[in-house]
């Protein structure tokens, strides 16, 4: 675990998502919409850690991606095919631009 400047701290993040998830479930529809939003933008960093992550300085194989994900290279490989592709690493979202 790095606690170094660029630490994050994903547990946090994971209990905003899990405190969001309840009060939408506990009848806030009207928030739903955002929940969604953020499942998009997760799916869209995800990407751009991929895209990152394969391009230099890293180079990382599919084959290390998808031990990472638990998948198999072929998977990482189907699942990712954008990353590197349709946008910039680090780039935003396209729904964000």
């Amino acid at each position: 675990m790095s606690t170094g400047p660029e630490h994050v701290d994903v547990a946090m993040i994971g209990r905003c998502l899990r405190a969001l998830s309840r009060h939408v479930g506990d009848g806030a529809l009207h928030e739903l919409a955002d929940l969604d939003r953020l499942r998009d933008e997760l799916d869209g960093h995800i990407m751009d850690a991929v895209a990152r992550l394969r391009a230099e300085p890293w180079c990382y194989s599919w084959s290390q991606i998808g031990r990472t994900l638990g998948i198999s290279p072929q998977a990482a490989a189907q699942r990712f095919a954008k990353a590197g592709g349709a946008r910039r690493p680090g780039g935003q979202p396209g729904h964000l631009r």
